[in-house]
């Protein structure tokens, strides 16, 4: 599956001197794969992506709310970036 080879190359890029308020950085390589898994279960979070990616018309928003952690959670906050 090409995404998950995408989500271990992109683990890679994390810096490990930012100070993360995470309980363990070393899961960040789980962490990438799952949410190339969950890429296959969110058809219209992937459709938006694929479709407004490039023009990115929340941009220069704040964009907040209060959700759990979830790969879904992060996938929401990847397309939003």
């Amino acid at each position: 599956m090409d995404s998950v080879k995408e989500a271990e190359n992109s683990v890679e890029k994390v810096d490990p001197s930012l100070p993360y308020k995470v309980a363990d950085l070393s899961l960040a390589k789980w962490g990438r794969m799952e949410m190339a898994l969950a890429e296959n279960e969110m058809p219209g979070l992937m459709a938006t992506r694929q479709k407004y990616g490039k023009d990115k018309p929340l941009a220069g928003l704040k964009v907040m709310g209060s959700l759990h952690m979830t790969i879904q959670t992060a996938m929401l906050i990847e397309t939003l970036e």
